[in-house]
């Protein structure tokens, strides 16, 4: 984003709208806090660098934990990008992050499996402030939490 301010002007007009926004990558790249501070955003996915090392880096951890309840201080909801495997997933559960996605839950396919197979999608309702009584509708992210 080249300019933030043009694109936080853009953001609330869609959001008005109904539609969320999300940002993704976070903690990576051009994804940083001065977006998180002036966007209007009701989902953070979380750079797969931090989640995939989560059970053995406690700095990563330490991230993880600190971004999820930066998230929800917010009223955003946080998505964990790169699981791999059950006690990612579980560590992650306990941090108090909302959805997961990853090759724990399904693995890439080509363009042509979709073809034949229905296009799965997974709808949750999320309880934080900013997404109440609204519905989530992905393909790829689950909840990890009840």
């Amino acid at each position: 984003l080249r300019d933030i301010q043009k694109a936080s002007a853009f953001f609330d007009q869609i959001h008005s709208l109904g539609v969320l926004i999300a940002l993704d990558d976070f903690g990576s790249g051009y994804t940083n806090f001065t977006y998180l501070s002036r966007l209007p955003v009701d989902v953070l996915k979380l750079d797969g660098q931090f989640v995939r090392e989560v059970i053995t880096s406690p700095r990563k951890a330490a991230i993880l934990s600190s971004l999820t309840k930066l998230t929800h201080d917010f009223g955003a909801v946080c998505v964990a990008d790169w699981v791999e495997d059950q006690s990612c997933a579980d560590a992650l559960c306990k941090m108090g992050v909302d959805f997961a996605q990853g090759w724990h839950f399904s693995k890439a396919q080509p363009l042509a499996y979709w073809d034949n197979n229905p296009f799965p999608r997974h709808v949750a309702h999320v309880n934080s402030a900013s997404l109440e009584k609204r519905e989530i509708d992905s393909d790829a992210v689950h909840p990890i939490r009840s």
